[in-house]
């Protein structure tokens, strides 16, 4: 629980803040959050609910060619749920950095 704490106060510190608790906990297998590059084109379908699935949205990003310059980033987790015996991705934020 203290971790999630840590991880909120750093979201309020802004993007930053969230790369250096990212690389801080990433050895660890129970709290794996990530960082990806996205384009506003799949940020603003994430936002409308475009998209059914993490690969679904995984593959749309990475049909698409959009330049180095991307200042949206999205955190998000990947976790074992054990009732439907797969993996669940939970997009935490999403962060435009200006």
């Amino acid at each position: 629980m203290a971790i999630e704490e840590e991880l909120e106060i750093a979201k309020t510190k802004g993007l930053n803040a969230v790369r250096q608790f990212v690389n801080a906990y990433n050895h660890t297998k129970a709290h794996k959050w990530e960082l990806m590059a996205v384009s506003k084109e799949t940020a603003n379908k994430i936002l409308k609910g475009e998209f059914r699935t993490f690969e679904e949205f995984k593959r749309f990003e990475d049909q698409l060619e959009f330049s180095n310059d991307t200042r949206i980033q999205i955190l998000y987790r990947k976790i074992y749920n054990k009732n439907r015996e797969q993996q669940v991705y939970i997009i935490e934020t999403i962060f435009v950095d200006e």
